[in-house]
């Protein structure tokens, strides 16, 4: 690494503040963890817990660490918003960081990674690649026609969005024919953001879940139900046997080398009690 790390390249500040230690140790050989902690009012023990992603950054220190890494203003404001996201222990200050940090990174980053949160911010970016698998959409095709594929239809803005967002991301692309394949590209998350991405996926297909129920025959779905006493033992175990349908379920998919039309399979198991204290035998 012959130069800094690039702070807007990072969701986390731990992985940044590995970059720059690996950074300076190539510079010289005498630069070490102790050196490093000095410098940052810091003792090396405790900084090597924050590198390891065990311990975090106490507010008394940010000023002196951002002096030291010589972060301008803008990258100072970025530093302490990463710190604040790592942090956050709700999904709601996960998501007030996160946005923060997007509005800075779209000024100064290349990194895809705000385009691909976007892909899960809505279902149909996810339903358009799979389908883009069987039905043939050319370029100058119209685009109504592929909007009304989908069910629930999507609007004709929502489809080129959607159309745009793949390419960015190189999920799909034009072949020699002008028609939109896909890629061998796999989407990847980040261990910063996936929960916040995965978890506003999740939220879009079981709405579509409880709507099919009113939009879609019975014979087109499968939705039932099961409410049960158990322990947590039980519970781990039921987890465990889902894990293993699901996996079954992904094989069979894979194997299908004609397929008609996309399916979404929602597995929902929650608590709808508090847990007793009380004994369960009468």
């Amino acid at each position: 690494m012959s130069t800094p790390p690039d702070i807007y390249e990072y969701l986390d500040y731990r992985e940044y503040l590995n970059a720059y230690y690996l950074f300076r140790k190539e510079e010289s050989d005498h630069f070490s963890l102790r050196s490093f902690g000095r410098m940052v009012d810091l003792d090396a023990s405790y900084l090597a817990k924050i590198l390891g992603g065990t311990r975090h950054v106490a507010p008394r220190s940010v000023e002196t660490m951002s002096s030291y890494l010589k972060l301008d203003d803008q990258q100072n404001t970025y530093f302490e918003h990463l710190i604040q996201f790592n942090k956050a222990r709700t999904e709601s200050q996960q998501r007030e960081f996160f946005q923060k940090l997007l509005l800075i990174r779209k000024k100064f980053s290349k990194n895809l990674e705000e385009f691909q949160f976007s892909f899960y911010q809505k279902w149909y970016h996810v339903a358009l690649r799979n389908i883009l698998e069987f039905y043939p959409f050319h370029t100058g095709d119209s685009i109504q026609e592929l909007a009304q594929q989908f069910t629930p239809p999507i609007t004709v803005k929502q489809a080129q969005e959607s159309i745009d967002l793949l390419v960015k991301l190189d999920l799909i692309r034009i072949n020699e024919n002008n028609r939109y394949v896909l890629t061998d590209t796999a989407i990847s998350t980040g261990e910063s953001w996936s929960s916040l991405a995965v978890n506003d996926f999740q939220r879009e297909t079981i709405r579509l879940c409880g709507d099919a129920i009113a939009t879609h025959p019975r014979e087109e779905r499968d939705i039932s139900t099961v409410t049960m006493n158990i322990t947590e033992t039980e519970f781990q175990m039921v987890r465990s046997m889902i894990k293993e349908f699901r996996s079954s379920v992904i094989s069979l998919a894979n194997s299908v080398e004609t397929p008609n039309r996309v399916y979404q399979l929602n597995m929902q198991m929650i608590p709808l009690s508090k847990k007793s204290t009380i004994g369960g035998s009468l």
